[in-house]
């Protein structure tokens, strides 16, 4: 690798490591606040008299893991 060719290189992994250093930061900043179970807790906070009334847009994990086992 010639002088020249080295020091554009440089230059371009020195500009991937700002931006990738970023877009790390922002992915941590997600993964901090990012609740799997937001969604489903909505709906698991309703007392029982409200739970008949509703229809959840999203399946429990009780009920995703009954439909697994009578996949079978």
């Amino acid at each position: 690798m010639n002088t020249i060719q080295g020091i554009i290189q440089r230059e371009y992994d020195e500009k991937l490591q700002v931006a990738l250093k970023k877009r790390l930061q922002i992915l941590r900043e997600l993964e901090k606040n990012y609740s799997s179970r937001e969604l489903e807790k909505c709906f698991e906070s309703l007392c029982k008299a409200r739970k008949k009334h509703v229809k959840p847009l999203f399946k429990t994990v009780e009920e995703q893991i009954e439909e697994f086992l009578n996949e079978e």
